[in-house]
């Protein structure tokens, strides 16, 4: 039975490998900072334009290295963010030629299928991440608690007026006779007594005398 023997990692070269994470790390959070003046240096090569953006040339790694005195590992996290960007992953899929950093296309330098395959997969998950965005948006509105609807307005089935409402009418009470009550008139000597009834009303009634004259009463 043969002995898998394990080879122990050469630490120059893992001592190598974590130097070039590290720089490749540092060039991504510096790519912010140092962009603008990669911009400035190179117009042609990286544009504010999407539609002038198009697929550069293997060595403008290392000529970018040279030129600003970084280590490629640290240019390569420098660029990183702007070859996984949409223009470029789209120019890389449109156009069949790379260009230098002036600007010269470079015959000798076309875009390759893999090249073409990378492009087209980092469009894909770009866009798979655009469309979780948007439903995670979406999931937060539905969650928020809408307000509650004002009650409706009742309209009465008659315009209201400020004017008082007249009385409400009410039966005349039944008119109730008078109490009558008997009264006695005393005639005068000589004369003979009448009772009369009467009621509330003054009534004249005459009483001969008896020396033969009418008297009011």
């Amino acid at each position: 039975m043969d002995q898998i023997v394990h080879e122990a990692p050469d630490p120059v070269a893992e001592s190598k490998r974590r130097r070039g994470k590290r720089e490749f790390a540092e060039g991504r959070r510096a790519a912010k900072r140092i962009f603008p003046q990669l911009r400035e240096r190179y117009p042609a090569a990286f544009p504010t334009k999407a539609a002038l953006v198009r697929p550069l040339v293997v060595s403008a790694n290392r000529q970018i290295a040279e030129d600003f005195g970084f280590s490629l590992k640290f240019v390569r996290g420098l660029l990183f963010d702007w070859k996984e960007s949409e223009p470029y992953c789209r120019a890389v899929l449109t156009y069949t030629e790379r260009i230098k950093l002036d600007g010269e296309v470079d015959p000798e330098m076309g875009v390759d299928d893999q090249a073409r395959r990378m492009a087209r997969q980092q469009l894909e998950g770009l866009e798979r991440r655009r469309a979780a965005r948007k439903a995670a948006e979406a999931a937060a509105l539905a969650e928020v608690p809408s307000a509650a609807p004002e009650p409706a307005q009742v309209t009465p089935p008659f315009p209201a007026t400020s004017e008082p409402l007249p009385p409400a009418a009410t039966a005349s009470p039944t008119p109730v006779a008078p109490a009558r009550k008997k009264l006695t008139l005393k005639a005068p000597i000589g004369a003979e007594a009448i009772a009369h009834t009467t009621t509330r009303t003054v009534r004249t009634i005459e009483v001969p005398e008896s020396r033969g004259k009418t008297r009011s009463r």
